[in-house]
């Protein structure tokens, strides 16, 4: 099975929150000082029976290669978002609407201008962006 690690509070809570993502484990810090985000996944590890342990920072850094990284004292493993094909994604959209709205993008470096397009598609009734 293919995974991939996530590091910092919110990205970690917006992927275990995610139906379609599948986490295995959870890495917190020890000593950390436990905020709402970080309670709430821990909440959610319990309530889906995902184990999750309290490690050093040391140790953290050093199992994901997170040294000059901003983890903010959590590391989930998880499955890869599963992401559509593109033939996916046009029969989706042709089911939806006709004629369909598709955004496709390329060559976008920054994932806040990412983010900030999708949610701009989302709001203009768009099917589906397309992403190399």
């Amino acid at each position: 099975m293919l995974y991939e690690f996530v590091s910092g509070r919110h990205p970690s809570l917006s992927v275990i929150r995610n139906p379609r993502r599948i986490v295995t484990k959870v890495f917190f810090q020890t000593d950390l000082d436990w905020t709402d985000s970080l309670q709430e996944i821990k909440a959610i590890a319990d309530r889906k029976t995902i184990p999750w342990k309290e490690i050093s920072r040391i140790t953290l850094e050093k199992k994901f290669s997170l040294t000059d990284k901003k983890h903010q004292g959590v590391v989930l493993i998880s499955s890869p978002y599963p992401y559509c094909t593109l033939d996916e994604i046009i029969d989706q959209a042709s089911r939806v609407a006709s004629p369909s709205f598709l955004l496709i993008l390329d060559h976008i470096q920054d994932p806040q201008n990412l983010g900030a397009l999708i949610r701009s598609a989302e709001l203009s009734g768009c099917q589906g962006v397309i992403i190399p």
